[in-house]
């Protein structure tokens, strides 16, 4: 089943789960926002001003990666 998306998620650059874990474990992931549902993600990465978007697999490992790696987390509401 297609995943729904919103418009404002149309216009944002989208990453690949793995691009995204290679950045992360590269250094280059400065904080992330995780939507409620932990469905997607959005970037902000040390070297570039424009937020990405993630959508995420079901990664038991995630939040260990992104504290490991020092990104700053954040859940929205």
């Amino acid at each position: 089943m297609p995943k729904k998306t919103d418009e404002k998620d149309k216009r944002l650059e989208q990453w690949s789960y793995t691009k995204f874990i290679r950045e992360v474990k590269g250094g280059a992931v400065e904080r992330v926002s995780l939507s409620a549902d932990r469905s997607k993600v959005m970037v902000k990465s040390k070297n570039d001003a424009k937020k990405k978007l993630v959508y995420l697999v079901d990664d038991p490992e995630l939040i260990n990666t992104l504290t490991t790696n020092n990104v700053d987390i954040s859940v929205l509401p």
